[in-house]
């Protein structure tokens, strides 16, 4: 099976394709988005602040290269729990197929050896994708040390970090896990490129958009869709979006509410001329389907 991870957890629940894509060896075309570039580089900036925030509250930090084999990290990690380090700086843990790169693991207070995951993260608060993180790290360390994990923090780039008790959610997310499990054994797995929340921070975002022109795709030019059947109101135009992907549950009865329609009409990016998807109410009642809603999990 393919290692799987938290990060690889959260791309697949917020978008199929760019999972299946993953799972059958396809690089991202092109050279990265220099907007991504950016956004990760602030990111790091910002765990190496939260670090230094740290140390001073707790000590040094043992800091696992990340330059070594993740067997390498993994052995220096649980040397690092064992000798009861106060503060440990990328750790590596692995069970099976699962692996867990935690920003942070701080120990607690008492007799037994208890470690909680920490995160770093530049949003300005706390989603729901983050408490996935941590829960999985939370198992790791379970299975893999028999430490019963309670709680775990994201240090947002605003105010004071998220705390979470990461009991509430084990089963649920363990739920995930094994939809998850089922999804990367399935060889005959298949997917179709959906403009989604997650199309912004993705890697693929330029083969789809190639995809999405070359089928002449209502997602590329849903603007001009839009407009057709606000002129024709002619529900066959919404049908022909909705029957695109009709097993992603695009619902078409917002859309043929006018007044709901209006509403969010303003979501709506008219850049379809500069070759990028264009957000229409159509994609924004995707967006808001249940499957490709993570709190809905949660």
């Amino acid at each position: 099976m393919h290692p799987l991870s938290a990060s690889r957890l959260n791309h697949f629940l917020g978008c199929t394709h760019a999972a299946a894509l993953w799972l059958a060896g396809v690089k991202p075309e092109g050279e990265a988005d220099a907007t991504l570039e950016l956004i990760r580089a602030k990111g790091f900036e910002h765990e190496a602040e939260v670090l230094a925030r740290l140390e001073v509250l707790h000590g040094p930090a043992v800091r696992i290269p990340a330059e070594g084999t993740h067997t390498e990290r993994a052995a220096l990690t649980a040397e690092a729990i064992k000798g009861g380090a106060a503060l440990i700086y990328q750790a590596a843990l692995s069970k099976d197929a699962w692996l867990g790169y935690p920003d942070f693991l701080v120990r607690r207070p008492g007799q037994a050896p208890v470690f909680e995951p920490e995160d770093a993260k530049l949003s300005r608060k706390a989603k729901g994708e983050y408490l996935l993180q941590l829960g999985i790290y939370a198992e790791l360390l379970d299975a893999v040390f028999g430490i019963k994990v309670q709680g775990g923090a994201v240090h947002v780039a605003a105010g004071e970090p998220a705390q979470f008790d990461l009991r509430r959610t084990r089963y649920i997310l363990k739920r995930l896990m094994r939809r998850f499990e089922r999804f990367v054994s399935d060889e005959a797995r298949s997917s179709k490129a959906i403009p989604c929340a997650a199309c912004e921070q993705c890697d693929y975002k330029r083969r789809c958009i190639d995809e999405w022109r070359k089928a002449d795709s209502p997602f590329f030019v849903a603007g001009l869709e839009y407009e057709r059947w606000t002129v024709s109101g002619d529900n066959a135009i919404l049908d022909s979006i909705a029957a695109y992907n009709r097993d992603d549950c695009i619902s078409t009865s917002h859309l043929r509410n006018s007044a709901h329609v209006e509403a969010h009409r303003s979501n709506a990016f008219d850049r379809n001329r500069s070759g990028h998807p264009v957000r229409s109410a159509a994609a924004w009642s995707f967006q808001h389907c249940h499957h490709r809603d993570l709190y809905s999990c949660l």
